[in-house]
């Protein structure tokens, strides 16, 4: 099984300009180590949802987070294997944000196929096109990421 969604859409609703206002926190790559930690050797996918159990081990170091800067109205497209959090909040302000999970149309067919055990991309078209384009760091498997 694999998340019931395609990407996780955010819209700040607030203006998050500088660190410590709640930020949406992300780890820029980590989706391709989450999806090689969520398969069994064969590439099926071995579970849903996401987060970490306390059978998967100690966390991996998936080095410092990114938090967001963003302006109300800015959106945030984050592929649902993607690492991320809340940043703490330190002002008195509120940080208001809204979050939307949309998935493909033919999410569930694709998932019936397992489509997704041979490309986490499946369901995203036009984004395979473009890792295609982009240079070769943009798209790397982050092989060389610690386990």
């Amino acid at each position: 099984m694999k998340h019931p969604f395609s990407l996780l859409v955010g819209v700040a609703l607030s203006d998050m300009l500088r660190e410590g206002q709640g930020n949406l926190c992300v780890w820029p790559g980590s989706h391709y180590f989450t999806n090689r930690h969520s398969r069994w050797p064969d590439g099926k996918i071995r579970r849903a949802g996401g987060g970490w159990s306390p059978g998967d081990g100690p966390l991996p170091d998936l080095g410092q987070a990114s938090q967001l800067r963003l302006k109300a109205g800015d959106v945030v497209l984050l592929h649902c294997e993607s690492a991320h959090c809340g940043g703490p909040l330190e002002s008195s302000d509120i940080r208001y944000m809204v979050y939307f999970r949309i998935r493909h149309c033919d999410w569930e067919r694709m998932l019936a196929e397992e489509a997704f055990a041979a490309d986490m991309w499946c369901d995203l078209e036009g984004v395979q096109e473009h890792l295609r384009e982009a240079e070769p760091t943009a798209n790397a498997t982050l092989e060389t990421m610690p386990e």
